[in-house]
């Protein structure tokens, strides 16, 4: 049955429910139950309406459309979703895949010959269905099993397994003919996938930026840039393909060798991975130039590092992807806006609505932001004062919020069976910012954290050692001398007593280092 049907149609009640079924619209008597359905029989209206509004501006249309949908009754959605999601009369349903009625839709219907009138900072709404005919890996970036989680060795075992599984991954993304999907997508499973995995002197078949079907061979360079914190190298064996600098996200598990120092990266005062990047940006810079170029990418905490780079080291980079990151605080956020608009367009940030580190950690959105509303959620539950008071409510809820934050945070959305997704516009993302610091659970006390547990991780490396003691000698090394090339480059007449001083500190630490190494 097609929409002008229902809609037009006066022998169905308006109490009644439209449902999707059997690639139709049907008018049913009982309340649909299944969040599911009902969310694509929502996204499948809104394409409908769409079709049905006159005009050459689309994105005209599609923002006015918006505008209607926020004209309907209120529903009830629970405080856990963001104020810009509740407020909204298509994405407030979406999210909590309430059922639509009939008569609703005539609400619509009858507005949509009316002059076309905009909300001002509504963005269009994009709606997209993957018609892959055997569906994605998707590998997590967590180490599959119990054994992988606890042993390096079988950790290592697995990755083999994984890496295959990955690259059959990146071989679908590799024929779509959409040049920025196929480029997004590609990023996305090589952050929250492959960045994870022990990657040093291995080859990764990457789909062509340039070609649709097309594959490259990158040769792999790994990095430990910091404690805990790793990037990757990725260097097209081809001339024409971009470099890829990769930053690797949170590790959790005792079978990663950094675990405590990547913990560690995201307390950092002012906000996750910020630390990491002030401390290396030398050698950072480094490997940005050997790459020429490169596309910067990462999740989670990598997510953060990736846009620190595109914030500060733009010139070096071409565009940055940064997928669920935790945002920074107040500093980054006044720097962003200092800067010229070329250089702000190059941090585009790509999160989803159920994504715990995104929303409650870190206090200022910067980058151009993409929301996406899968049809499958993980559901969040807001922990209260009362819930707090009386004990067992926060911890059950505190169990649940973290059996779904995992895979709502490693979740890619674009590759699931069908999504909703919007850029954050600018009056947006200010809402946002004004509701996000009323939020009970929202964890504005992580940089407090920082100072006691660098004294536990000095503490538990000294009894039980660190097998990337080494490794990590060696990068402080680096980094020292890099900035003893850069004083000796700055010296002159004028400050040569003062460069002189600080060379002489400098050397003192590297010889210290030295030492270390070598025993």
């Amino acid at each position: 049955m097609k929409l002008a049907e229902i809609t037009t149609n006066s022998s169905f009640a308006p109490e009644l429910f439209v449902l999707w079924a059997n690639g139709e619209f049907c008018v049913v008597e009982k309340k649909p139950k299944n969040k599911l359905e009902n969310r694509e029989t929502l996204a499948r209206l809104y394409t409908a309406f769409l079709e049905e509004i006159k005009g050459e501006d689309r994105e005209q249309a599609n923002r006015f459309l918006r505008t209607l949908w926020r004209e309907l009754p209120p529903v009830k959605i629970p405080l856990s979703i963001p104020r810009i999601i509740r407020e909204d009369g298509f994405l407030g349903r979406y999210a909590i895949g309430a059922p639509i009625q009939v008569g609703t839709l005539r609400t619509i219907w009858e507005k949509l010959t009316s002059p076309i009138v905009e909300i001002e900072g509504l963005s269009p709404l994009t709606l997209g269905w993957n018609s892959v005919e055997e569906p994605f890996h998707d590998i997590d970036a967590t180490p599959p099993g119990l054994l992988s989680k606890f042993s390096l060795a079988w950790k290592l075992k697995k990755d083999e397994e994984l890496l295959r599984k990955i690259h059959e991954d990146l071989k679908k993304v590799a024929m779509i003919e959409n040049a920025e999907k196929r480029c997004r997508l590609t990023l996305a499973l090589l952050s929250h996938a492959a960045a994870y995995r022990e990657l040093e002197g291995r080859i990764l078949k990457i789909p062509s930026f340039r070609k649709a079907g097309e594959i490259v061979i990158y040769a792999c360079y790994q990095h430990l840039i910091e404690e805990g914190v790793k990037t990757i190298s990725l260097v097209p064996t081809v001339s024409g393909e971009p470099g890829i600098y990769l930053c690797q996200g949170t590790e959790l598990w005792p079978s990663q060798p950094s675990v405590l120092g990547s913990i560690l990266a995201n307390f950092a005062y002012h906000g996750s991975a910020t630390a990491a990047y002030a401390h290396s940006w030398r050698r950072i810079h480094k490997q940005l130039r050997d790459l020429k170029m490169p596309i910067v990418a990462g999740h989670s905490m990598g997510g953060a590092l990736a846009m620190q780079i595109g914030l500060y080291s733009h010139t070096l980079v071409d565009r940055v992807f940064a997928f669920n990151p935790p945002v920074p605080n107040q500093r980054d956020y006044d720097f962003y806006h200092q800067v010229e608009k070329s250089r702000q367009e190059k941090i585009q940030v790509i999160t989803n609505l159920d994504d715990f580190a995104f929303w409650r950690i870190g206090s200022k959105i910067i980058g151009k932001v993409t929301i996406y509303l899968g049809k499958k959620r993980w559901r969040y539950y807001a922990v209260g004062f009362w819930d707090c008071l009386l004990l067992l409510p926060a911890f059950v809820k505190f169990f649940l919020n973290v059996w779904h934050a995992f895979p709502a945070h490693q979740n890619i959305t674009e590759l699931s069976e069908s999504w909703v997704g919007f850029p954050l516009s600018k009056q947006e993302i200010e809402k946002e910012h004004e509701d996000r610091p009323s939020r009970f659970d929202y964890l504005h006390f992580l940089p407090k954290l920082y100072d006691p547990f660098k004294t536990f991780l000095r503490f538990a490396r000294s009894t039980f050692g660190w097998r990337m003691r080494e490794q990590y000698l060696r990068n402080e090394i680096e980094i020292l001398a890099l900035h003893e090339r850069d004083l000796i480059d700055t010296q002159n007449e004028g400050n040569r007593e003062e460069i002189e001083v600080e060379l002489k500190e400098l050397r003192r630490q590297k010889e210290v280092l030295l030492s270390k190494l070598r025993r």
